[in-house]
């Protein structure tokens, strides 16, 4: 199966083997395990179970005391959208 670059690829719980062919100097990113139990919110840069976890995530982004910088970076300050 080829994929474009810069592409993202969802395979189902119970795939067991996928082949891979990558060009030489490509990076790819696996990511895998079991499906989460509970709901799962998404907002933004953030990953929360509950509306209030999202809420404190995203005043630790805002207050700098969660994260880490982003050393290098050279553009504005990255501010997410008002929680809706």
């Amino acid at each position: 199966m080829l994929r474009p670059t810069h592409s993202f690829l969802y395979l189902p719980c119970g795939k067991t083997n996928m082949p891979v062919r990558i060009q030489k100097g490509s990076r790819i990113l696996i990511i895998g395990g079991k499906p989460f139990q509970e709901d799962i919110l998404i907002w933004w840069n953030f990953v929360a179970r509950t509306n209030e976890e999202m809420i404190e995530t995203t005043n630790a982004w805002n207050n700098h005391t969660a994260f880490g910088e982003v050393k290098g970076y050279q553009g504005k300050e990255l501010i997410p959208p008002p929680l809706q």
